[in-house]
């Protein structure tokens, strides 16, 4: 299996290192498997749900030596089921990064451009992004307006959201750009940022496009919910369904409801 193929990748390694950190499970499991007891492994919690019942992580405890939240509500996500404190280290960009972009103009010609980043994922739902553009685009295209959809990132879901894309024909409006590397260029030329996660931590890209100053529509996963002030950093879906998440991305390109300090108008 893949952990099987890279703890024998690390083994060969493991000399070089006085400390592993690990983001994900299958790291967490391969880099015990390769690397002696005596070097101590940090594990990063990055969301609220993993891919396990939360209180199984207590499994773990018996060789992951620290966890590491990213967020406060991942750290008391977990905390009930592990008996040591979690610490927690909150995700961070570099401002200077973004904070120099010129903030968006809802002046541009059509079509309004949408912009996702993330990794093509389960929990990033892309799949229910993809409905939500086929309604907005319908919704628009009765009041003359166009729009498109660019979802920078790869991942294990891309055939699948292809699929979905074909289905719904929207080909013309959606298009998967993969991974890149100049995300404040690609927010420069971008209307608003959308992100459409099941559950998220304390998500890099959402504060890279509110660091840019790009109007932001998001489905009300925690951090959105505990973190954002609907109309103030960002307008919140009322739900996790795509027509919530289409209702919020159609006000957005219709009204030029933020003012420069991305601040819901009236």
């Amino acid at each position: 299996c893949d952990v099987a193929k890279a703890a024998l990748t690390l083994s060969r390694w493991h000399k070089n290192f006085d400390i592993v950190h690990s983001h994900l499970l299958a790291g967490v499991l391969a880099s015990r498997l390769s690397y002696p007891r005596a070097i101590p492994l940090v594990w990063t919690l990055h969301a609220t749900r993993m891919g396990f019942p939360n209180r199984l992580i207590w499994a773990t405890q018996c060789f992951v030596d620290e966890y590491v939240g990213c967020s406060s509500a991942v750290s008391q996500a977990f905390q009930p089921s592990i008996r040591r404190p979690i610490r927690t280290i909150e995700n961070g960009i570099r401002l200077s990064d973004f904070a120099a972009l010129e903030s968006p103009s809802f002046s541009k010609p059509r079509p309004f451009i949408f912009i996702t980043v993330g990794a093509l994922r389960e929990s990033k739902n892309h799949l229910r992004l993809v409905r939500a553009a086929a309604i907005a685009r319908r919704r628009l295209a009765t009041l003359g307006k166009f729009m498109e959809l660019r979802v920078v990132g790869e991942g294990v879901q891309r055939a699948a959201i292809e699929r979905a894309i074909q289905e719904l024909g929207v080909e013309d409006v959606v298009t998967l750009c993969g991974a890149k590397t100049d995300i404040a260029g690609l927010f420069a030329e971008s209307d608003c940022f959308v992100m459409s996660s099941d559950v998220e931590g304390l998500p890099l890209a959402l504060l890279e496009a509110l660091a840019t100053g790009l109007p932001c529509v998001v489905t009300p996963f925690a951090f959105a919910r505990d973190q954002l002030t609907h109309g103030a950093e960002a307008l919140i879906a009322s739900g996790f369904t795509a027509e919530a998440l289409a209702d919020a991305m159609v006000e957005v390109a219709v009204n030029p409801i933020f003012d420069a300090d991305n601040h819901l108008i009236g």
